[in-house]
């Protein structure tokens, strides 16, 4: 639908788990810079199924949604 956003989007949601594991990222493990990518490109694909930027972001909940 419209592409604004999804970088944002996965940027922001990366950095979100990088900040909620309280490591810093030379810090992390495959295993869980595989699950913040995974989580990241899910939150960038939802954007790009919306317009707009701001309104394009996805919530946690939204995310995880789709993953599980």
């Amino acid at each position: 639908v419209d592409t604004t956003g999804a970088g944002d989007a996965f940027w922001g949601a990366f950095l979100s788990c990088v900040i909620k594991s309280g490591k810093q990222v030379c810090g992390l493990e495959d295993h869980e810079i595989t699950e913040y990518l995974r989580f990241a490109n899910t939150a960038g694909a939802i954007a790009t199924t919306r317009k707009g930027a701001i309104p394009a972001m996805p919530t946690h909940e939204e995310i995880a949604k789709i993953m599980h």
